[in-house]
């Protein structure tokens, strides 16, 4: 049945990246290099990705609305997610530096408009932040992983606050995403995508699967505005932890916080309204 799969799967998968990307410079050649910032750039992005979620097998439980203008912040599991989220939010995603090498698909990331991180520059990361905050005061919509890297799904790891900051700069509200791979009973141990998997082996095992299950959890606008980037962070990160269940790790992120900051609320007490 594998072998089947396969053979039925990777010549579809091949041939929708090359649709996708013939699709991708015709629409750049007519709108320009920002192409996918227009209405029919934004649904052609869309509507590419859920059928690239349909061919990898995908069944995407969504509970929640995403928000057409925010800064929506997810935990990070696998590659799997941005083609789960992309084909539902309307965005700009951020995505770890190493995602622009991978064959076909980081060349594909860069040409519908994915920003970009170099965890290892600090020059790099502020070029980053800066553009994630002028998309946001233009209303577009755009996703990161404050994690910084991907878990296994049995824990929430600390977030960057950084990246927090381009809402507050913006004064756009904050969406958070948890995301779940499995049957609700049980986590899915083969979607995770830790930093030192081979990205072809993982592909060819999610494409000899049946199918691989994701939940996708979006909260109630968080307003940003008078809030520290670290209690946003907190905030945020006890969100997820909370509905998927999980126990976050002690900290508001990647950095200390200043002692004249709100206390940030445990993932047990702070609920960020009710889904």
């Amino acid at each position: 049945m594998l072998l089947l799969r396969l053979s039925l799967r990777l010549p579809l998968l091949l041939a929708w990246l090359l649709v996708g990307a013939g699709l991708g410079l015709l629409w750049r050649a007519r709108l320009g290099r920002t192409w996918y910032d227009s209405r029919s750039g934004r649904a052609l992005v869309r509507g590419w990705m859920a059928r690239l979620g349909r061919i990898l097998g995908l069944r995407v439980t969504v509970k929640g609305q995403p928000l057409s203008t925010a800064l929506l912040v997810a935990n990070h599991i696998s590659w799997l997610d941005i083609p789960a989220l992309a084909a539902r939010v309307p965005g700009r995603f951020v995505a770890k530096a190493e995602v622009r090498h991978w064959p076909l698909l980081g060349w594909l990331a860069e040409l519908s408009g994915t920003r970009f991180l170099r965890r290892n520059s600090l020059a790099g990361m502020r070029v980053l932040l800066e553009q994630v905050t002028r998309d946001l005061e233009a209303g577009r919509p755009c996703l990161v992983f404050p994690e910084g890297t991907s878990t296994d799904g049995s824990r929430v790891g600390p977030f960057f606050p950084a990246l927090l900051q381009t809402a507050i700069t913006a004064a756009v509200p904050v969406q958070c995403v948890a995301i779940r791979y499995g049957d609700g009973r049980r986590r899915d141990e083969q979607a995770p995508f830790i930093d030192d998997d081979v990205f072809v082996r993982h592909l060819l095992g999610i494409l000899g699967r049946g199918h691989t299950r994701v939940e996708l959890h979006f909260s109630p606008p968080l307003q940003s505005l008078g809030l520290s980037r670290h209690f946003l962070a907190a905030r945020c990160r006890g969100w997820i932890a909370s509905r998927l269940g999980l126990e976050a790790q002690p900290g508001a992120g990647m950095g200390q916080s200043s002692g004249n900051q709100r206390r940030p609320p445990s993932a047990a007490t702070d609920c960020i309204g009710q889904a």
